[in-house]
């Protein structure tokens, strides 16, 4: 089959399109035949070697795609036949022509919404739902901040905590992201590209005074040092007995503040730390439950959506040119690699380049 390949780590010009073997399902796994798959910031960091694949995955990049259940491993259930329109969460693989999953977190694909819209769907909604839910514990009445909220994840947490009854405060580090935020029904939104040592008092005013009570931070400028200012403004941000939720660490890992773990006592914060790749199986498998039953009900129906900023093809250019958009922050919403346009993934050339929602 043919798949994104790399014989060493570096940066998108590393990446190339060769041939490789078909995956072989184990039992308990399912081959999906990839129409769509989607990137993620991972992708950027497993590229440069700084993101470890979990054991037994697939060293190929990618972590969701869209397709048709291609073959069924051993030890499944009934849930699936071969030939399912399905999508799914991988440990990796995904920038591929097959790619295998867990049976547990593989999904049915509604008919209603297009290949390129559900391969967007499993990671950026996984995550976002248990930062928000499983992690953050958000509930109606909850004020929430949330940075980086016109990324994929940002987009889906803000109308995951708004219809739960939460306020939702955005910040993004450029002037037309904000409205992307309002859109998706923030109350208000923050470019704090040079607001990163005062965005606090921004975030206060707006709420009337007061601070919020759950922070997911996200930071996604990537070979930029925001995560030491924006953890401090993070901090000045938050109410006693709030929780703060740090997901991504690539703009910085240290805090040079040296009284910070005495402001986190003082305020009797819950700092908590979240991952998704390295969970167990059983894990994500609640949460692809969550999402059948919760989510795509909404997206099918339009009260949820997904903003697809690009598509490009599973080519050695194409893939390079997707990572490109990323690395420089350039996308607002999803970025689509399209792997087959013979079933269901043909395209005009006017689509290519869209930043509509498609769901």
């Amino acid at each position: 089959m043919q798949a994104i390949l790399q014989d060493s780590p570096g940066d998108e010009t590393t990446l190339y399109l060769g041939e490789t073997a078909l995956p072989t399902p184990q039992p308990g796994e399912i081959v999906i035949r990839v129409v769509c798959g989607a990137l993620n910031r991972m992708d950027l960091l497993q590229c440069k070697g700084l993101y470890p694949v979990p054991a037994g995955a697939s060293p190929i990049l990618g972590v969701e795609v869209s397709g048709y259940v291609e073959q069924i491993g051993e030890g499944c259930s009934n849930r699936f036949s071969v030939g399912d329109r399905c999508m799914a969460l991988l440990q990796g693989g995904g920038y591929a022509q097959y790619a295998v999953a867990y049976e547990c977190c593989v999904m049915h694909a509604p008919s209603s919404l297009c290949m390129r819209t559900l391969a967007t769907i499993p990671e950026q909604w996984m995550t976002a739902y248990q930062l928000l839910f499983t992690v953050g514990g958000v509930k109606a009445g909850d004020t929430v901040l949330l940075h980086a909220s016109a990324s994929g994840v940002g987009q889906a947490a803000i109308q995951l905590a708004t219809q739960a009854g939460a306020k939702v405060f955005s910040t993004t580090r450029s002037d037309d992201k904000l409205q992307v935020c309002l859109d998706m029904g923030a109350v208000a939104a923050f470019n704090i590209k040079d607001r990163a040592d005062d965005f606090s008092t921004l975030v206060k005013e707006a709420n009337g005074g007061q601070g919020v009570t759950v922070v997911l931070k996200g930071v996604t400028v990537v070979l930029d040092p925001v995560g030491q200012s924006y953890a401090n403004q993070t901090m000045e941000s938050l109410t006693a007995d709030s929780k703060w939720v740090l997901y991504g660490l690539m703009g910085g890992k240290g805090i040079e503040d040296d009284m910070f773990l005495k402001k986190i006592m003082g305020k009797r914060i819950c700092l908590v730390g979240s991952t998704l790749r390295a969970r167990s199986a059983a894990y994500k498998e609640q949460l692809a439950m969550a999402l059948e039953a919760e989510v795509v009900p909404r997206l099918v129906s339009g009260e949820y959506r997904v903003l697809i900023d690009s598509t490009h093809d599973m080519t050695t250019e194409g893939v390079r040119a997707a990572h490109v958009v990323m690395q420089k922050n350039q996308n607002i919403g999803k970025i689509v690699l399209q792997v087959r346009r013979d079933e269901e993934g043909d395209m005009s050339p006017q689509s290519k380049k869209s930043k509509t929602d498609v769901a």
